[in-house]
């Protein structure tokens, strides 16, 4: 499509769904002028387990000499197009507070909310030696207990825990998460998968040793199974560069009861291990400021708080329609 002289391409077509480890977990956008690349966007399929399917944009870089021609502005909204096409219902991306991307996306009313001022979320990585360690770790967890693949039938527990969490986040206005949205984005066996998702389980002999407060009793009623699930960990496929291909987790939950057991470690050390099985070089997630706990728990994995250090900041866009885009690409 020709622009200010120049053409965009996408590598790879169509856009890469950022959970199918075995295809590729982002898409490269490129600004030419003639044969010469001159900028380009580099952006993946997300998912949040509170709004659903989306669109993260990692990179947008523009060549010195071809800077305010609007070729960046043609490139996000480009991104935001597929995002679109794709029914998605989140648009979000890292970035400095000042940087002119973001200075020009957040000064409108297309709804885009700098998470980390509003919010206090920290953006957390982990990389090199320290995510390998993680990867190949061994932490045995708890007689009882076991992690496994989610499947379709831990649809309705899944949308339970989900709603838990984001009472215990106070996030709970911003929780839109449905039985079908869930089922579609990653149980639908005809369609693409946006996310991986692991569970974890305690088994009957084991659950009837742990004391339960009285807001969780309703486990009580499920005595008849012989697993119960307690946790989870919602995780996929995308880039991060200057890294490259790179897993990020979108939520890990464990119900109070059964906290302090291992289990966040041994969901951080999985999902680690997949990402590197499948040539992630980097490993990311979000953190409230307000949870000390679990900031100290990921550094002293080695994670570092990007946010602290670089004062990156998390930018998030929901829902996600035609007149957002507009008033975004409008200025």
């Amino acid at each position: 499509a020709e622009y200010m002289g120049g053409t965009t391409e996408t590598y790879p077509r169509p856009l890469a769904v950022g959970t199918d480890i075995d295809n590729d977990a982002f898409t490269i956008l490129v600004a030419k002028d003639n044969s010469k690349i001159v900028g380009f966007a580099i952006y993946y399929c997300m998912y949040s387990t509170f709004n659903g399917r989306g669109i993260a944009l990692d990179t947008v870089y523009i060549a010195n000499d071809y800077r305010r021609k609007s070729i960046g502005r043609e490139l996000v909204r480009r991104v935001l197009n597929d995002a679109v096409s794709l029914n998605c219902h989140v648009f979000e991306f890292c970035s400095l507070p000042l940087s002119v991307v973001t200075a020009h996306i957040s000064d409108n009313s297309s709804g885009l909310i700098d998470y980390t001022s509003a919010h206090q979320w920290h953006a957390l990585r982990l990389h090199g030696d320290n995510f390998k360690q993680l990867a190949s770790s061994h932490s045995p967890l708890p007689s009882g207990f076991r992690i496994r693949e989610a499947n379709i039938e831990d649809v309705a527990h899944l949308i339970t825990l989900i709603h838990e969490l984001s009472v215990f986040e106070g996030l709970e206005n911003l929780c839109n998460v449905t039985d079908e949205r869930l089922y579609n984005d990653g149980f639908n066996p005809s369609r693409q998968r946006f996310f991986s998702c692991l569970i974890a389980e305690i088994d009957n002999e084991a659950f009837s040793s742990i004391e339960l407060s009285h807001e969780y009793k309703d486990l009580q009623s499920d005595l008849h199974l012989d697993h119960h699930i307690v946790g989870y960990a919602f995780y996929y496929m995308g880039c991060c560069l200057p890294y490259g291909k790179y897993v990020h987790v979108d939520d890990i939950y464990v119900r109070e009861p059964f906290r302090r057991r291992g289990l966040g470690k041994n969901f951080m050390r999985d999902i680690a291990h997949r990402g590197c099985a499948a040539g992630a070089q980097c490993f990311g997630w979000i953190c409230l400021e307000w949870n000390s706990a679990a900031l100290q728990f990921y550094k002293d994995l080695g994670a570092i708080d990007i946010t602290d250090q670089c004062d990156v900041h998390f930018y998030r866009m929901t829902p996600l329609t035609e007149s957002s885009i507009a008033q975004i690409c409008s200025n």
